[in-house]
């Protein structure tokens, strides 16, 4: 089956998610190379049957550790124990409680929970900067959609969906918070 065909049908097994990407010989971190959220974390469509009854949208990290025998418990977080935001290795993730991440993300970044900008840019992954989230902002204002605002500023819909509520990073008592630029309430 050509790779091609293997993304259009979905992860069905822990091999495709290896397929998926680039095993880094340093850290054994399996660094994804295909699909992210807006936060930065990896993510798969699995395909019918494999963990779900249907096509589903997961996590990358918490399918592999589906895959490799994890089991999921309610109220409970998958989480990268290695600090790379784009690994799935599933030795390289366990399942805790959600202070029990953010604990180690402090010990391990030094960074408060809430703040994963910084860490983000830290690792090269991308971040709308302050004086974009200001321009999309504006033209929010200005009366257009979201969805003409991220074509116009090359933004996902997502991304400008959270600038027109005042919900973006920069907005939450980040950069432009402090500024007064955004002092009002949702859009």
């Amino acid at each position: 089956m050509t790779q091609q065909r293997r993304r259009q049908d979905g992860v069905r097994a822990l091999a495709d998610i290896l397929d998926r990407c680039w095993v880094n010989p340093a850290t054994g971190c399996w660094e994804w190379r295909y699909a992210f959220n807006d936060t930065g974390m990896p993510v798969c469509m699995l395909a019918a049957g494999a963990l779900s009854p249907g096509r589903k949208a997961m996590a990358a990290q918490r399918a592999a550790w589906l895959f490799s025998g994890g089991e999921a418990i309610a109220g409970r977080v998958v989480y990268r124990t290695c600090g790379c935001m784009a690994c799935v290795n599933p030795a390289h993730v366990e399942q805790g409680t959600h202070a029990a991440m953010h604990a180690l993300r402090v010990k391990r970044t030094g960074t408060s929970p809430g703040s994963l900008t910084a860490l983000r840019v830290a690792q090269g992954l991308r971040t709308t900067p302050p004086e974009k989230v200001v321009r999309v902002a504006d033209t929010i204002d200005g009366g257009a959609s979201a969805e003409q605002a991220a074509q116009e500023h090359g933004l996902h819909v997502q991304t400008v969906r959270l600038i027109a509520n005042r919900q973006h990073v920069h907005q939450r008592g980040g950069v432009l918070a402090s500024t007064g630029v955004f002092s009002g309430g949702p859009a």
